[in-house]
């Protein structure tokens, strides 16, 4: 499967602090580097899709979510903004 994800999951990731990842999030990361997944880190923005989303206020974030929604995938976040929000399906715990 592929994964969309925000930000601070790659850093608790990369940054040996795994244990702030949601029970799921760090299964999927392990499995990613086992083969079985791969993960997209959004670096550009998804211009037709983020202007949509106008009732999240952090442009980042938008566009984190607008490369979700263009490729389909469920995005790896604790951003309860972003979950609450139901732009696109989430994983954490």
């Amino acid at each position: 499967m592929i994964y969309v994800t925000d930000i601070h999951p790659l850093v608790f990731w990369s940054s040996d602090r795994k244990q702030r990842l949601g029970k799921r999030a760090r299964r999927i990361f392990q499995e990613v580097e086992q083969g079985k997944h791969s993960i997209i880190v959004p670096v550009a923005v998804i211009l037709l899709e983020s202007v949509a989303l106008v009732a999240i206020h952090d442009p980042a974030d938008r566009a984190i979510v607008a490369t979700a929604r263009h490729l389909r995938c469920p995005l790896i976040t604790a951003d309860e903004g972003i979950r609450d929000g139901k732009w696109v399906d989430t994983v954490w715990e």
